[in-house]
């Protein structure tokens, strides 16, 4: 939720502030920003084993390339580009209009969610 007097985004989990351990404040981040990129479960890593027998495996999130976002900033909404040609650049973003769309200076929000054109990727 963003709140127009700190100009920031709370975070709350089931209408609950989430509380950092570490200081007991609640999460916030000046940016928060959806990143739709394509799943595709990893059957070379196990994330959960018993025995002999796999039981969840992991999920690689294939940043790079390019795809579509959702920048929240300033208590504005925007639509948006991102772009990561190699593994050692940045995400960066882009506007409508294919011109660079800055942050706020701050702390940042990820969040990563499955492409729009198709959800998961799974080909074990």
């Amino acid at each position: 939720a963003y709140d127009a007097a700190s100009n920031r985004y709370i975070r709350t989990i089931d209408g609950e502030p989430h509380i950092d351990k570490n200081n007991g404040e609640q999460l916030s981040a000046r940016n928060v920003v959806v990143v739709f990129a394509n799943h595709q479960l990893d059957v070379s890593i196990c994330e959960t084993q018993v025995e002999d027998q796999c039981l969840a495996f992991s999920m690689e999130i294939q940043i790079w390339g390019s795809g579509t976002a959702v920048i929240f900033r300033d208590g504005q909404r925007f639509e948006a580009t991102w772009q990561r040609q190699q593994r050692t650049d940045m995400l960066t973003f882009f506007d409508e209009a294919g011109d660079p769309l800055p942050l706020q200076i701050g702390n940042t929000w990820f969040q990563m969610l499955p492409n729009e054109d198709g959800l998961l990727s799974s080909t074990p």
